[in-house]
């Protein structure tokens, strides 16, 4: 990993994941927290909004498909809502039509399953800095 992977920025820089399988879920974690961010974990959509605190995260990592609401029902709702957080849109199904969706409806980056790790920091840190322009790390 990069220096700026690992720099002081990433300490105070809040993600949320949002994915119902547990594995996913926990090992975007784990690569989250290995660099320095500080990670809360979500089984679903509704989770995320139930906890009110959808505004507090630098970045939202959510996966596409899910029960229930979807991670572009999530996006949507967010941005209809008023909440600017940077999210990355992950899927097993990348389907053009979809991806446009999601793209125009405002996902920072749209990452088909399986995605390579250093793809997903990439986009983590871009959406850090977005979020917090102030402390940006200074390469990329």
């Amino acid at each position: 990993m990069s220096s700026s992977t690992t720099s002081s920025t990433n300490l105070s820089a809040r993600v949320a994941i949002v994915d119902d399988h547990d594995a996913v879920r926990g090992a975007v974690s784990s690569l989250l927290r290995s660099s320095g961010y500080t990670v809360t974990e979500f089984d679903s959509a509704e989770s995320l909004l139930a906890a009110g605190a959808q505004h507090d995260y630098n970045c939202i990592i959510s996966d596409l498909q899910m029960p229930g609401m979807s991670g572009l029902e999530l996006l949507e709702h967010l941005r209809r809502n008023g909440c600017g957080v940077p999210l990355i849109m992950l899927t097993a199904f990348p389907e053009p039509a979809v991806r446009q969706r999601a793209q125009q409806g405002g996902a920072a980056a749209f990452l088909s399953k399986p995605f390579q790790c250093d793809e997903l920091m990439h986009w983590v840190a871009l959406c850090v800095a977005e979020s917090n322009p102030s402390s940006a790390p200074s390469t990329i």
